[in-house]
């Protein structure tokens, strides 16, 4: 120890005297090696010579050799040894230097995880639990050491509480030890509550309430509220949260169930802001009987503890709506991250089955908070569920009070919208119900260009309202601007492709900023949309008031950045991907000939309002095929001049597919037998003359039908 403080000692001085050397010769010459008689090589010395040129305000001339302590990729050994000799303040002093402040955060993190390693080595807690039964002065020091290992050191305490021939004082000693941990030890004491051993789970409820995190709550509400739990054990967890909460216990079930379902639904809620860095969940294992760490997700992180308190809540009470409701919610999100919405019937089913078992006002329930929370995708996987186990009389309500398969139309989000029409058509209704027309329009939206969501900009300020437009038509949305609040609220009501609402703070041509929200929030077809009002970032403290005044409004700051938007709003739209476009598109033409194919539906009613799309799915290259094919089929139904004439410019057109021509020139014949000759002059004209040109046999046939059914001569 002699030989190695000399060693350190000769090299600081040496160092001393050559700093010394050079800022008397050469004071405006950038640092380097050359400070030093020796260049520091190991660690050690990196850090050495790092941390003298800190502490003696040459903040700057240390940074290369942090820069080169980091590049060595210092062990555990060295990074405690570092800590041991200089001391925790020599990594703290570097977040207070502008020069070295980028390496403070990365090597304190290196740091700390380095002493949980260090100091869970096999043995070495075992170790310092024996000392915390020694003097006071023994037991601080182990306890300090003890804390470093952060939760991995709860796991050995636990198991020294069975100790054979531990005396109660001894076993206070450690139970109170434990409760002097951090509170990164509260997710494996959580854990151990689970334990069969009620000395361990009682300990781990002591210790939870020495802690002291709100967090812990529901995690000891089970423990104190049920029957089944030892009696010490639910006294300890009883007395645990009244330690939290500085209150009384509520002994009422229903608050134990409570304070459960809505625990469930927070972790379901929650959105990590690290989405892909990694996570531990402590369980109780029972092979090892002991609290065990396992490294996932923070979605399945979420997942998990949200279904754990939901089967908790049904211990309790087995049919309790609310609990069943979080748990169907929670089973089906996570399939939804595994897999599209439609594909969850058959590739999870296990997910599915739960969902369509839990019944039709629980799988409602789910529908309707999550529109309500904004995840159109899980709502989308338990509609389809949902429709599963509906029946087409479910479909009659009120106006105001429609189903949730008819309000599921007009909500926020692509693959819901389209889930939902589906649902209505396969369910075949036979008599009138409210929105019944809205189907066919929904279905319409997928011909074309797949239904890609629209955002509606309300600002006076055009220049401003452009930028942000163009920035939402960077994240995928067909972004329209319009100039004053009833504009702005007319789109926003007039279509359910609308996903997203933004207002300019400062709004004042028309409609007050106020009165487009109050209008906005009031009308059903708008109230559920995403609000954002856009404008200075100070301006949602000049304005505390209007969060509550219009709920689930939120504020979000101007930008022409595609991504500084996207993270405000918290993520893209919901986009479809080029193969679930075409699928769409091409089923919801084969939804619409169902439709068509049965004119006395009730669904049959909306099919005049989309002519014009059904004309735009002719003419598009992108609908040739079946999408195109079925398009035909339901033009072919509608006596409208239109649609006629878009039918016959497809048949004239050589550019599209043999097998297309054909099929809509059979269709077209069909509709000037059943309506009469609805064409142009001009488009007569070119039918007859072009059976002459034609090359293709099966076009040529079925022009020759189209023009027996126009009763000309040739």
């Amino acid at each position: 120890m002699r030989r190695a403080k000399s060693r350190r000692g000769r090299w600081i001085a040496a160092a001393v005297l050559a700093i010394s050397a050079v800022a008397t010769t050469a004071r405006a010459q950038a640092p380097g090696p050359e400070l030093f008689a020796r260049e520091p090589r190991t660690p050690v010395e990196l850090w050495e010579a790092a941390d003298y040129l800190v502490r003696t305000g040459q903040a700057a001339k240390a940074v290369p050799y942090l820069d080169r302590f980091l590049k060595a990729e210092p062990d555990d050994a060295t990074m405690i040894a570092v800590r041991d000799r200089y001391g925790v303040g020599s990594f703290l002093r570097l977040d207070a230097e502008p020069a070295t402040k980028p390496f403070a955060r990365p090597l304190a993190d290196r740091l700390a995880a380095a002493a949980r390693r260090y100091a869970s080595r096999p043995g070495e807690i075992d170790r310092l639990i024996r000392e915390l039964l020694l003097t006071p002065a023994e037991r601080g020091f182990a306890l300090r050491r003890i804390s470093e290992a952060g939760p991995y050191a709860v796991p050995p305490m636990l198991a020294a509480l069975r100790q054979p021939g531990l005396s109660p004082a001894d076993r206070a000693l450690i139970v109170g030890a434990i409760g002097r941990l951090q509170t990164s030890a509260v997710a494996p004491l959580a854990a151990a509550l689970d334990s069969p051993e009620p000395v361990i789970a009682s300990a781990a409820a002591t210790a939870l309430g020495a802690i002291g995190r709100p967090s812990s709550i529901p995690f000891l509400t089970f423990s104190a509220a049920s029957s089944t739990v030892d009696p010490s054990v639910r006294s300890s967890a009883r007395a645990a949260i009244e330690a939290i909460t500085d209150t009384p216990l509520d002994p009422t079930p229903s608050a134990s169930i409570r304070t459960l379902v809505d625990a469930a639904w927070a972790y379901h809620r929650a959105v990590s802001e690290a989405p892909d860095e990694p996570v531990v969940l402590w369980t109780w294992d029972a092979a090892r009987n002991a609290p065990t760490p396992h490294e996932m997700t923070p979605a399945d992180w979420r997942t998990a503890l949200g279904l754990h308190f939901a089967d908790l809540a049904l211990r309790l009470d087995s049919k309790n709506a609310p609990a069943i409701a979080a748990r169907v919610s929670l089973i089906l999100a996570a399939a939804v991250r595994r897999v599209s919405p439609d594909a969850v019937a058959t590739q999870e089913p296990a997910a599915f089955a739960t969902a369509t078992a839990a019944g039709r006002p629980i799988l409602t329930s789910v529908v309707e908070t999550a529109i309500a929370d904004r995840k159109s995708d899980l709502a989308a996987a338990a509609l389809i569920a949902l429709a599963k186990i509906t029946d087409k009389s479910a479909l009659a309500g009120t106006p105001r009070n429609p189903d949730v398969l008819v309000a599921a139309l007009t909500k926020p989000g692509r693959r819901l919208q389209f889930a939902a029409a589906r649902a209505i058509v396969e369910l075949a209704p036979d008599r009138p119900f409210p929105g019944a027309g809205q189907v066919a329009e929904t279905l319409g939206r997928f011909l074309v260009d797949g239904g890609r969501p629209r955002a509606i900009v309300i600002d006076h300020n055009p220049s401003r309202g452009a930028m942000v437009a163009s920035a939402l038509a960077g994240l995928g949305y067909f972004a329209e601007l319009e100039g004053n609040g009833r504009l702005g609220f007319l789109a926003a009501a007039g279509s359910a492709d609308v996903e997203l609402v933004l207002v300019a703070y400062d709004l004042h041509q028309g409609w007050l900023l106020t009165d487009t929200l109050a209008n906005l929030k009031a009308d059903a077809r708008t109230t559920t949309l995403p609000l954002y009002v856009y404008g200075p970032y100070d301006y949602r403290y000049k304005h505390p008031n209007m969060a509550e005044d219009f709920p689930g409004m939120r504020f979000l700051v101007p930008s022409s950045e595609p991504a500084v938007i996207e993270g405000q709003l918290g993520g893209r739209p919901s986009m479809l991907t080029e193969a679930e476009r075409i699928a769409y598109a091409r089923e919801a033409a084969a939804l619409l000939a169902r439709i068509a194919a049965t004119p006395r539906s009730p669904l049959a009613s909306g099919l005049r309002t989309i002519e014009p799309t059904l004309a735009a799915a002719l003419r598009s290259p992108e609908a040739a095929g079946s999408a195109a094919g079925s398009a035909a089929a339901v033009l072919a139904t509608l006596p409208n001049p239109n649609g006629i004439h878009a039918l016959a410019d497809a048949v004239l057109d050589p550019s599209r597919p043999a097998a297309f021509r054909t099929e809509a020139a059979r269709r077209l014949a069909d509709a000037l037998r059943r309506f009469g000759p609805l064409l142009t002059r001009d488009q007569e004209a070119r039918l007859v003359a072009t059976i002459d040109t034609e090359s293709e046999t099966a076009v040529r046939k079925a022009l020759g039908e189209v023009v027996v059914a126009l009763r000309i001569k040739q």
